[in-house]
């Protein structure tokens, strides 16, 4: 990940929740993700559900990587993970991924609305 050491970073996450839970998970989500788009550097921070509502992927752009730690290791982060304290099917899956260029500029690449 050398050439996103001092550009945006570019985040994946794939979390797996217990069956039935999907509401309540989401609405952890509805009470912090508008506090994490406050936070400094946040470009993109998409949930998105599986259709059963157990598996939650994340889409986060940061634009710096000392932002992104600083969400990552934060009060936000934190208050999440005591939501989900017990709650989880498995462990969190975290990618760092990088933009190929591949095609269309616009609409080959996670950026910024």
């Amino acid at each position: 990940m050398a050439a996103a050491a001092t550009g945006p970073v570019n985040v994946i996450t794939i979390a797996h929740f217990m069956s039935g839970l999907g509401e309540a998970i989401l609405d952890t989500y509805r009470r912090v993700v508008p506090l994490v788009h406050q936070e400094p550097g946040c470009e993109l921070f998409a949930v998105h559900v599986d259709e059963d509502q157990n598996t939650i992927v994340i889409i986060e752009r940061w634009s710096t990587p000392e932002e992104h730690l600083a969400h990552k290791e934060g009060p936000l982060t934190r208050r999440l993970k005591d939501l989900h304290t017990g709650l989880h099917a498995g462990r969190n899956r975290v990618y760092f991924v990088e933009p190929t260029n591949i095609g269309d500029p616009h609409k080959g690449a996670i950026r910024p609305a």
